[in-house]
């Protein structure tokens, strides 16, 4: 047990999602719950079992919903649970649980919620959805525990606590308003379970849900367009590479037979060369000079 300080002055919570519906998930677990822990309680709080405020009085809109003597003996301390109107304080809780408070449903009701997942017991918001709770089902909230002894302040209505049963109505609103809630409050400080809020909901059962395990038809068409065309592309490039092998093949298979008629070719001019030499006639120069004489200049 540890005590967490001085609570004299009635706690206003400020935050959005006090009064609001949520889905709370931890350790494979899940629940539904009213409100959070953000600007809902003390800046100091501790949602675990085990810790108090001492002195300590209710927070605005929280009622005791039970009152033990924690001192035993001849000791008057007196310790109570604070919990929103129309839940209980659960007697059986385990310590590690941060939920103190529980209440049920009397009839199916569906809800658009938050789900919230804890961390270290710190609470973290992943998403919306839609959820459809049965008849029965709890409804669990955070609670704080106040003590006090006689020379403490007086809790207020403190005296009420008794098998008189009393109703309470109030609204449990949220980003998109849910369900408005008339809950009587328990007959007793041991009843934790005969509490039975009416809710009126709105029915979110014949609203569209988005089905994301289907595709739709556009996009089964694109997939298959995708494939085909993938396909042959792949058939193109194979053919591409095939033809291209094909034509250096032929390339390396005539190269010889050039050369070799290359070599024909120039023996073939050598050859007509030869020909042309043998078609050859001698021609002879005229024989058929006249005689030239010499000046002498003897007498």
């Amino acid at each position: 047990m540890a005590n967490l300080g001085a609570l004299t002055t009635t706690y206003t919570p400020s935050g959005t999602g006090c009064q609001s519906i949520h889905i709370g998930t931890t350790g494979g677990i899940t629940w539904i719950q009213q409100g959070t822990i953000s600007d809902c309680f003390p800046s100091n709080f501790k949602p675990q079992d085990g810790y108090y405020y001492s002195p300590g009085i209710c927070m605005q809109s929280y009622s005791y919903a039970r009152e033990v003597n924690v001192g035993g003996g001849l000791s008057s301390i007196t310790a109570a649970t604070c919990c929103p109107s129309g839940f209980v304080s659960r007697p059986d809780r385990s310590s590690g649980d941060p939920n103190a408070c529980l209440s049920a449903l009397t009839s199916d009701s569906s809800y658009l919620v938050d789900v919230i997942t804890y961390v270290s017991g710190s609470p973290t918001k992943i998403g919306t959805t839609a959820v459809l709770r049965r008849s029965g089902d709890n409804v669990f909230a955070k609670g704080l525990v106040v003590w006090r002894e006689p020379t403490d302040m007086e809790w207020p209505n403190s005296a009420s606590m008794s098998s008189t049963t009393t109703t309470d109505s109030h609204t449990l609103p949220s980003s998109t308003p849910i369900a408005t809630a008339s809950v009587p409050i328990a007959t007793s400080a041991n009843d934790s379970i005969d509490i039975t809020p009416t809710f009126t909901y709105t029915d979110l059962a014949t609203s569209d849900t988005p089905n994301t395990g289907n595709l739709s038809a556009g996009a089964k068409a694109g997939i298959g367009f995708g494939v085909s065309f993938g396909f042959l592309l792949l058939l193109g490039v194979v053919g591409g590479v095939y033809l291209a092998g094909r034509r250096r093949g032929r390339a390396a298979q005539e190269e010889p037979t050039l050369i070799h008629n290359a070599a024909g070719a120039s023996q073939f001019f050598k050859t007509q060369s030869y020909e042309l030499d043998e078609q050859r006639r001698t021609l002879e120069m005229s024989a058929q000079r006249e005689p030239a004489e010499l000046m002498s200049s003897y007498p």
